[in-house]
């Protein structure tokens, strides 16, 4: 799948609302419960365009993602795909264009996945692994070492 990314603005806000109900709300639902009204707040008080990389194919956007550099690792801290676009093959060329990021930088690439969210298949698959938990996540890591 041919596919582009650029660097979201205020515009996209309304998009990446929805990208995440649609992407992750069936299993914050099964976490917690879904209140849209508390998800809109928290969104809306958290919301910042800068970060965020806006997917496109065909020049319509289709999913998101946003990292940030901590503790000397680059964080996947959001990667969300339209459910039309899941399992196309766009989430594994996203996944490893970070990887070589990563790798080019002598670093590793870390995330926090809902334990119910099937994507761990996915991480798992690319090389992640676990290495941490709490109640709701598992905390995983994909070393440089992988090529």
């Amino acid at each position: 799948m041919e596919w582009e990314q650029r660097d979201a603005s205020d515009e996209d806000k309304e998009f990446l609302f929805e990208l995440h109900r649609l992407a992750l709300g069936p299993y914050i639902e099964k976490t917690w419960g879904w209140d849209e009204t508390w998800q809109r707040d928290n969104f809306n008080e958290q919301f910042a365009a800068a970060g965020w990389k806006v997917l496109t194919v065909d020049q319509q956007p289709v999913g998101a993602f946003r990292t940030a550099a901590r503790d000397g690792e680059l964080y996947l801290e959001d990667i969300l795909i339209l459910p039309a676009f899941q399992r196309k093959g766009l989430g594994t060329a996203v996944i490893e264009s970070l990887a070589g990021v990563a790798k080019s930088a002598g670093t590793c690439v870390r995330l926090q996945v809902l334990k119910v969210n099937p994507a761990i298949a996915l991480y798992t698959r690319l090389g992640f692994r676990v290495i941490g938990e709490d109640d709701a996540h598992y905390q995983m890591r994909r070393e440089t070492s992988r090529d």
